[in-house]
Parts: C-alpha cells; sequence; structure tokens
C-alpha cells in the first residue's frame, strides 16, 4: 500500500455544519455547477483544501494549504481562534445580506460559460458577460454597505474598508471575464497593502514557514 502524502485532508467530506474537529479549517460554501453549467445544491468546504497530484499518474487527493498534521496543529492558537469567530460572525452577515445576489450570480455565471461552450440556448457570450458584470456590481454596493456596518469587527480583524472593496473589485474584475468558476488568486501586491497581521485571512499558510 502507497503511503499517503503527509498533507493529505484526513477528513470526510463534505464537511457538516458546525464543524471543528480540525484546528486549520476554515469554513467556505460551495456552489457547484453540473455538466451543462447549471446550478447545484450548495456543500460545505475548507478554504485551505486544494487538490493535490498523487504519486502516480492521473491520481489527486485532498490536499491541506496549511500542510501536515503537526502543521495544522500549530495552526490553532487563542488568538486565531478569536479572529476565528469574528470571521465567522462576518460570514454570517454576509449570508443574510448578498446570500440571493450570489446565487443570481452563480446562475448568470453558468449562463456565461454555457455560453462560452456553446451550450448556450440563444444567450450570446457578451449578453451573458453582462449580466454577470452587473450583479457583480449590485453586490459590490451591497457589501459595502454591510462592511461599512461591519466597520468595528473589520477593524478588529484588521481589514481596511478601502483596500478590502479594492480586493473584491481587482476579483470581479478578473472573475467576470474568465473561462471558469474558480475565485482568482489574489495579487501578492494587493495582499500586501493589508496590515501584516491580516495576510493569514487572505492567503493560506502554515505559521511554521
Amino acid at each position: 500500500m502507497s503511503k499517503r502524502p503527509a498533507d493529505e485532508c484526513p477528513y470526510p467530506r463534505p464537511f457538516p455544519t458546525g464543524f471543528h474537529d480540525c484546528p486549520a479549517y476554515r469554513s467556505q460554501l460551495l456552489l457547484p455547477l453540473d455538466s451543462r453549467y447549471r446550478p447545484l445544491a450548495p456543500e460545505r468546504t475548507c478554504q485551505h483544501l486544494q487538490v493535490g497530484n498523487g504519486s502516480a499518474a492521473g491520481r489527486f487527493y485532498g490536499r491541506c494549504a496549511v500542510g501536515t498534521a503537526e502543521d495544522r496543529r500549530r495552526w490553532a492558537d487563542p488568538e486565531r481562534e478569536r479572529l476565528l469567530a469574528e470571521i465567522e460572525a462576518l460570514q454570517e452577515a454576509m449570508q443574510a445580506r448578498v446570500g440571493q445576489l450570489t446565487q443570481e450570480m452563480i446562475t448568470a455565471k453558468g449562463v456565461q460559460l454555457a455560453a462560452f461552450s456553446s451550450l448556450g440556448q440563444g444567450t450570446g457570450v457578451e449578453a451573458a458577460t453582462a449580466e454577470v458584470q452587473r450583479i457583480a456590481r449590485l453586490y459590490t454596493v451591497e457589501i459595502e454597505a454591510l462592511f461599512e456596518e461591519q466597520a468595528d469587527r473589520l477593524q478588529r480583524l484588521n481589514l481596511p474598508i478601502d483596500t478590502l472593496m479594492e480586493l473584491f473589485r481587482v476579483v470581479f474584475e478578473r472573475w467576470v471575464p474568465q473561462r471558469s468558476m474558480e475565485t482568482p488568486v489574489i495579487p501578492d501586491e494587493l495582499v500586501e497593502r493589508f496590515p501584516e497581521q491580516a495576510w493569514w485571512l487572505l492567503r493560506p499558510r502554515s505559521p511554521a514557514r
């Protein structure tokens, strides 16, 4: 039997609501599409979960971006747990504020991807992209209003509102025209505009590295 990768996620998926068995777990809602770009039921995943390449060709596994079990153990500390509680509260507020818009945006993105792949039924790429862009603009307005309401929490998280909004604009600028559902990688130069204490929220990394 081949040895399991040291950075493989050992937990069954999808992660249940309230899952906290892993010290590095960070809840994220996955909004998948089927083979015809139609939205499927949302699933709970982890922001640190990535696709890893196995030792054999064509073999893949669920890789933890934080690293090994020891890296995950070191990831946990009381201050980070406090900040994670703040993040979870912020995510709940975001879901309440823009959850419906998020579903509409994912549906519109599916229509756009279908148009890109010639599976669209009378919807051109230009019109489909314009609809994704329209919803993204609405989302940006709503999320900025939410951030103003959550200013005290964002301050505790070392997340300046103006820089945070720039992050959203850059991500949407890249995501709207791209031919996939994947969230674009946040550029290093944008991450470095945030206070260093907030970098771990934006880019998964092990405290040991």
